[in-house]
């Protein structure tokens, strides 16, 4: 499983803020990559994802105002 290291603080956005099941979004610091952020309280899991940057990637990162555009799911990965 591949290991990345995000580049700041994870950023819910306000559509996913409060529920049982918290879904996050970072950058990783080297690669160009997407990382997903899972979180259910229900039973504490936690599981991070890796997606490419869609196609149409117009540069604009701004998952405070909805979820991001997202391409291909790389799969699982570690968080360093």
């Amino acid at each position: 499983m591949k290991t990345y290291s995000p580049t700041d603080k994870w950023i819910t956005p306000p559509e996913n803020q409060g529920q049982i099941v918290t879904v996050s979004y970072n950058l990783d610091s080297d690669a160009a990559v997407i990382l997903e952020s899972i979180y259910d309280a229900s039973d504490r899991s936690q599981e991070y994802r890796a997606y490419a940057y869609p196609e149409n990637d117009d540069g604009e990162w701004s998952p405070w105002n909805g979820t991001p555009a997202l391409g291909k799911c790389l799969g699982q990965c570690e968080i360093e």
